[in-house]
């Protein structure tokens, strides 16, 4: 998805957080239902995680957008810290990878159903992405005749720039590793699916 995780995390509603409402009450759930904030480049050995007092804000600077959090998410780790009565940083960083699990199931399963609601396709069943527009555009068109394509040639203009696919409708495996259809008269031929991203 082309959206951060603190921003899918805001997207969910009370009634859409039900993997998360399962582990918790009503009252953490509200604290534990954005996204946390967990000092990263503090922790750089096991020692650290054994600590037994919640480090101070300056702690919590990020390296990688090289800033430090706000005073709003710092008052946040606080609320959490004493409500879930953390005695170390290992208890506070156990909690914030287990909310990230949560929320991130509960983002899934509302796509997942949404998906299934629109186009009658359950999204976990697909590898990529692509593949799953694919059928999702062949669902959504049922009403419009298709074409058959009889042209299995696949001509040098239809590449072009970053993105390039080779579609064949029909393809057959000749494949040593699978004795139940190889046939040993024939040239052995293999098939093979890639989804490459991020090529440029």
């Amino acid at each position: 998805m082309s959206v951060s995780f603190e921003t899918l995390a805001q997207s969910l509603s009370s009634l859409q957080n039900k993997t998360t409402a399962i582990f918790f009450n009503p009252g953490q759930l509200e604290l534990l239902t954005r996204k946390g904030v967990l000092p990263y480049n503090y922790i750089v050995s096991w020692g650290k995680l054994a600590e037994p007092q919640l480090l101070q804000i300056e702690s919590f600077h990020n390296g990688l957008t090289i800033c430090s959090i706000t005073e709003e998410d710092y008052q946040h780790v606080q609320m959490v810290w004493e409500t879930f009565g953390c005695s170390m940083i290992k208890k506070y960083s156990e909690l914030y990878s287990k909310m990230d699990v949560f929320i991130l199931f509960d983002v899934l399963e509302n796509f997942r159903e949404l998906c299934s609601t629109k186009y009658g396709l359950n999204c976990v069943r697909y590898m990529s992405v692509p593949r799953f527009s694919f059928d999702a555009t062949l669902q959504k068109s049922q009403e419009v005749e298709l074409d058959l394509t009889v042209d299995h040639n696949v001509p040098p203009s239809g590449i072009r720039g970053v993105v390039a696919q080779s579609i064949k409708l029909y393809a057959v495996s000749n494949n040593k590793d699978v004795p139940a259809t190889f046939n040993a008269s024939m040239p052995s031929n293999y098939l093979q699916y890639v989804d490459v991203n991020n090529v440029y």
